[in-house]
């Protein structure tokens, strides 16, 4: 759903989420009390910014768009990006999601939290696409949940089956994760590094959502 606020300039604050190699996430750690708008968002800057995770920002004066359906800020000046102290405890909460279904648009449950961290359950994924690499040693990976794999005919995902591919979860690297290559029909055990939950920026890229641990 695009934004009302598109190809208009304002200002906000939050703290980074997560750094890629042309731009950041941002996320308000206070959140606009709404559970079905989300409070974080892509800002692009062209180049890796010199930011880190946990920084606390304000943003002056920077610009809406939206590109390819995914709504972004853009077109930072030298004085659009200024550090503050006005961020909490400097944390956000991850906002609990579940695995993609069969049958069940993505878009219900991932929208509403687009730009956002999240925190999925474990769980082991059948590979249904090997692993892609681009330019800046960037990857995706596609997989199913391994407990909806009996109810795919075939055992397969095809882009063309509606139902099925929207259980599909496209992960990437571009936060600096590390993927080994796989190929279909391989399983992986996906477990957090630490704690009980598997934490994740939610993106959305080309018609498709994008799970960033």
């Amino acid at each position: 759903m695009a934004t009302s606020f598109a190809k208009q300039r304002l200002n906000t604050m939050g703290l980074v989420t997560g750094v890629t190699a042309t731009g950041f996430y941002l996320q308000d750690p206070t959140g606009d009390d709404n559970p079905q708008t989300s409070d974080g968002i892509f800002v692009y800057t062209r180049t890796r910014p010199a930011l880190r995770m946990g920084d606390c920002l304000l943003l002056q004066d920077v610009y809406v768009q939206e590109f390819y359906e995914k709504t972004e800020l853009s077109e930072l000046s030298a004085r659009s990006l200024q550090p503050g102290n006005f961020c909490g405890t400097g944390q956000v909460q991850p906002e609990p999601v579940p695995l993609p279904q069969l049958a069940l648009d993505p878009a219900l449950a991932y929208e509403r939290v687009e730009g956002m961290v999240v925190a999925l359950p474990p769980f082991t994924g059948v590979v249904q696409g090997p692993t892609k690499r681009f330019d800046g040693n960037e990857a995706e990976i596609s997989l199913i949940d391994e407990e909806l794999f009996p109810y795919i005919e075939g055992q397969r995902i095809f882009q063309w089956q509606a139902e099925n591919t929207t259980a599909l979860m496209f992960w990437s690297s571009s936060l600096g994760a590390q993927f080994p290559n796989i190929r279909w029909g391989d399983r992986i055990r996906v477990e957090p590094a630490r704690g009980e939950q598997i934490l994740a920026v939610v993106d959305y890229n080309f018609g498709k959502y994008q799970l960033l641990p």
